[in-house]
């Protein structure tokens, strides 16, 4: 039995596997704006530039959205449509809460001992913080900038990393 991801088929079908697990139709050729939609509903950032055409990007950089969106949905430029796929469909952890922020992709929240655990975006580490009240959370998940509330509200606070 050969795998469904074989590298043959990666080139030919990566954009129909993204836009399916993005549930867009494949046969629109969705745009930027439509793509960046529905990572952002999804809790990620926007990484495509929204003036670019799907027609662009088939006749100039082939690869640059690709790159763009596998960075920001795993953190890795080469990955593979099945590890894009993979990141998309899979569920959060039922205490994580994803965010829509170029800074910061996940946290979860401890109310009784009064930590939150980040996950960053840039470094894919993940950073435990100390004394986080549950104003605090709740101000961080509903901000329209997480990452500016974070930089002002919870930078400071005690943390340390976690492997």
């Amino acid at each position: 039995m050969t795998d469904l991801f074989s590298h043959e088929e990666e080139g030919r079908m990566r954009w129909t596997r993204l836009f399916e697990a993005l549930g867009l139709d494949p046969k629109t050729h969705p745009d930027a704006k439509q793509i960046n939609f529905a990572l952002r509903s999804r809790g990620f950032h926007r990484p495509i530039d929204e003036a670019a055409t799907f027609r662009d990007l088939l006749t100039g950089y082939p690869n640059s959205w690709w790159i763009a969106i596998a960075l920001e949905v795993t953190g890795k430029r080469d990955a593979t449509s099945k590890d894009v796929v993979n990141a998309l469909t899979a569920p959060p952890s039922r205490d994580e809460v994803r965010l829509a922020s170029g800074t910061i992709q996940s946290v979860r929240y401890d109310k009784k001992k009064q930590q939150m655990t980040a996950v960053f975006r840039a470094n894919k580490r993940t950073y435990q913080y100390d004394q986080v009240t549950p104003e605090e959370y709740q101000g961080l998940i509903t901000a329209e900038s997480p990452g500016l509330y974070f930089n002002t509200h919870l930078r400071e606070k005690p943390y340390r990393e976690v492997k």
